[in-house]
């Protein structure tokens, strides 16, 4: 008879948590997120770390004639992108979660976005600009026959599509998960 009104009672009481413990819950969910992009952000600065190291030492290894300048250039390249990461990193950690849970959470999905969208622009033009640098340059100290010409200009139409379209994947990949957990936890709030 006891466990039968046990088992009642613990079914009928439904826990009543007050505001400011929900909003303490959704303070730690948050910050967790928060620090799985931070993550992700390192990670991604790594690799282009790592890219960067690659591609100087292919400057080297290949021999080119200009492979100071265009080590200088991906040198610079790369630090734009990290100043990029560094503000990137400032403002989402930022935020006060110790003011309005809500507006908090409202401000780092708006900044996560922006970022996205920036990265997405940054990254596909840089690397864009880049290869249109490298061409003029070889163009400028090499004889090439009017096909070559039309063929090394001609790949930069598509190879931008391409790096757009692998960024596009590699920004959602990454990043779109904790978008989209920052995006439920806003809307449980209301």
């Amino acid at each position: 008879m006891e466990l039968d009104e046990i088992k009642k009672s613990v079914e009928s009481s439904q826990a009543n948590y007050s505001r400011n413990e929900i909003e303490d819950i959704f303070r730690i969910r948050t910050k967790r997120s928060i620090s799985k992009i931070n993550s992700k952000m390192l990670w991604d600065a790594v690799f282009m770390l790592v890219t960067v190291v690659i591609l100087v030492s292919a400057t080297f290894m290949i021999g080119l004639k200009n492979k100071y300048l265009i080590s200088f250039e991906i040198i610079c390249m790369a630090a734009f992108l990290l100043i990029h990461y560094r503000i990137k990193y400032y403002l989402l950690n930022k935020l006060n979660f110790e003011l309005d849970i809500k507006a908090s959470i409202h401000v780092a999905v708006k900044r996560l976005k922006i970022y996205i969208n920036i990265y997405k622009m940054i990254v596909p033009s840089a690397i864009a600009g880049f290869y249109l640098k490298i061409q003029f340059d070889l163009f400028t100290i090499t004889d090439w026959s009017v096909f070559e010409i039309a063929v090394r200009f001609g790949l930069f139409l598509p190879l931008s599509v391409l790096v757009f379209v692998i960024t596009d994947r590699l920004t959602k990949l990454m990043y779109s998960n904790q978008l989209h957990e920052l995006k439920s936890l806003s809307k449980d709030l209301d």
